[in-house]
């Protein structure tokens, strides 16, 4: 009798633990998938930041020039027919993504990304999203002075190294913090993004900047987000900044800290991109030591979001350093 008793307290103990790790394991996933989102100070302004995942990897997204994702950028195609007169195949760009924020640019990767290896943090950059007020500024360093905010924005969450992942503008960012702050950067992916600016893609955001031109879904999705003239001094002030850049500084961007980037990159470029000239990822991959080249053949300059799960693989693989 009292050995029967102790074999069913063994199993019931048994039964017990298993369901205790069981649960531990739950919670600990459940944990990985738990995405954060508040507010810190840093230099003397409120950021905007979402974490997510327990990885020992950190890993910092940075998002594009503003703060929405547009399923349609028809008033754009004009734009695209003169950047693409030279060749005779014309590059639609519906379907094609002004970017800018957490949720808008980043929404699959915050979800779907490995948060076991990687913990993710994406931002807003001050004046985009969330993180207002300010208001945002274009000042002819607003590149360098982003690179400066989320490096500080890292430090101050408590990372002294991490990788980046910067699409578009925010691309140009990562360029320019991974060059400025070589011994904090394990690893970095940007896409569609350029060291320079060509002749072309100026005819480009001229043909743009009045958002009265703009399909009617196109500006009502953005009015909605930031109010009327918040939005048009916005645009209108980020392209009177490339121009300016593109006359004073001969359309550099980042050229000349390229050599200095010493972190693994990689250049990721799809082929239907009519935002970025395909010049920009060679360029890139020419002129940043330890570099490669990944092209999505079908990608266009949302390639992240059109195919997410390829994407996320491959940067994860690169990242964690898988071959």
């Amino acid at each position: 009798m009292y050995a029967r008793f102790v074999s069913v307290l063994h199993k019931i103990i048994k039964y017990e633990n298993l369901a205790v790790h069981t649960r531990q394991l739950s919670t600990t996933a459940n944990k990985a998938h738990e995405i954060e989102e508040q507010k810190v100070k840093v230099n003397n302004m409120e950021i905007n930041y979402a974490r997510v995942g327990t990885g020992d990897h950190p890993v910092l997204l940075l998002p594009g020039a503003l703060e929405h994702k547009l399923n349609t950028i028809d008033t754009l195609i004009h734009a695209a027919n003169i950047l693409f007169t030279r060749t005779s195949k014309i590059c639609s760009i519906s379907n094609q993504n002004v970017s800018g924020s957490i949720w808008t640019d980043f929404k699959p990767q915050m979800e779907n990304m490995n948060v076991n290896e990687l913990t993710i943090v994406a931002w807003d950059p001050p004046g985009y999203g969330k993180s207002r007020p300010p208001d945002r500024t274009f000042p002819n360093d607003f590149y360098q002075r982003d690179a400066t905010w989320a490096y500080n924005l890292m430090k101050t969450l408590g990372y002294s190294k991490f990788s980046l992942i910067g699409w578009s503008d925010g691309g140009i960012t990562s360029l320019l913090l991974a060059s400025a702050y070589p011994d904090s950067v394990y690893r970095m992916v940007v896409f569609g993004a350029n060291a320079y600016i060509h002749p072309n893609e100026i005819k480009i955001y001229e043909s743009i900047r009045d958002i009265n031109k703009w399909s009617e879904k196109m500006r009502t999705s953005m009015i909605q987000i930031y109010g009327e003239d918040y939005f048009q001094k916005m645009w209108s002030d980020w392209i009177d900044a490339v121009l300016r850049l593109y006359e004073k500084q001969n359309g550099d961007l980042c050229k000349q800290v390229l050599p200095k980037i010493k972190c693994p990159t990689l250049i990721i470029h799809g082929t239907k991109d009519a935002i970025v000239l395909p010049e920009h990822p060679t360029y890139l991959k020419q002129n940043i030591a330890n570099s490669k080249l990944h092209i999505f053949e079908k990608g266009a300059h949302n390639l992240h979001l059109r195919y997410s799960e390829e994407f996320n693989n491959l940067v994860t693989n690169f990242l964690v350093n898988r071959k």
